[in-house]
């Protein structure tokens, strides 16, 4: 199985010869059926995670963004943060996977799911090139989102309200539905990198610099998350914290690269160059 598998709309593990009743069958399963235009269910996904990697080896933890009271008693919001350790060769098609769920939208399957909402909901009116156009945009907005993202949003937004949504509530809907497969695919992509990688070898000036700022970055993240409220109507809040997420999955994802091209061949012979040099000195 290979990355051109994904890039061709295959299953993902596609190929492979797994007992039905493996994990890996059933996400092959999974992968089939949102091709026909299923959900995807988070709980079965997690469930599935946790039976091929074991609780041993998937971890994780809930950051607590701001603790508060309610009439009901003592509360908070957070995030689950996810981490796999110990990825072996045999796990691999679980990445793989992840990369197909979150695979993006087509454009006009979006533009198609946006046009249902216009043809339900109250809006203002407009000319049919307008509506083209605004549809285009709002699409564009959305090309992050996977398509199933995409239609459950819609239908949530179609039968909780009346007004056709704007395009911060879109997104603040399909982030909510995203946020768990993208950190997910985060920690699966952290540790494929760490299994790749060689013998660790101390980083660089120049890498360590890199390394400091990702950290000093995530670190400021997470302080401002803090004083978010997932449960917030505000819009605006919702997309700042959507916002801060997948900001700090790409800076997750960008420190494992660093960290791991650190142990590169070429950099292994840069090092023993150096220290060759010094010797000679």
């Amino acid at each position: 199985m290979t990355q051109n598998q994904l890039s061709n709309n295959q299953s993902p593990a596609a190929g492979l010869a797994y007992l039905p009743s493996s994990p890996i069958a059933k996400l092959r399963a999974l992968a089939a059926r949102l091709q026909t235009g299923a959900t995807l269910d988070d709980s079965e996904l997690i469930a599935l995670l946790q039976q091929q990697l074991g609780s041993s080896r998937l971890k994780n933890k809930q950051v607590v963004r701001r603790e508060y009271y309610t009439a009901n008693g003592y509360d908070f919001d957070g995030y689950t943060e996810w981490k796999v350790l110990d990825l072996r060769e045999e796990d691999r098609p679980l990445v793989r996977a992840l990369e197909f769920f979150c695979k993006p939208a087509a454009h006009d399957l979006i533009v198609q799911e946006l046009a249902k909402l216009r043809a339900v909901m109250a809006r203002r009116s407009e000319v049919g090139d307008d509506m083209t156009l605004s549809l285009a945009v709002m699409a564009d907005d959305l090309a992050e989102y996977p398509a199933d993202v995409v239609r459950q949003a819609c239908t949530a937004l179609r039968q909780a309200q009346t007004f056709y949504p704007t395009i911060s509530e879109l997104r603040a809907a399909c982030g909510e539905r995203f946020d768990l497969r993208r950190r997910l695919l985060a920690a699966l992509l952290a540790a494929e990198q760490a299994m790749l990688a060689p013998a660790a070898l101390p980083p660089t000036p120049a890498q360590k610099t890199a390394i400091e700022k990702i950290q000093d970055e995530i670190a400021e993240l997470e302080k401002a998350e803090k004083g978010f409220n997932p449960e917030s109507a505000d819009v605006f809040q919702q997309t700042l914290i959507n916002a801060f997420a997948g900001r700090k999955t790409a800076l997750l994802a960008k420190l494992a690269k660093i960290q791991s091209g650190s142990n590169s061949a070429s950099q292994q012979e840069a090092q023993q160059a150096d220290q060759q040099g010094g010797g000679n000195g």
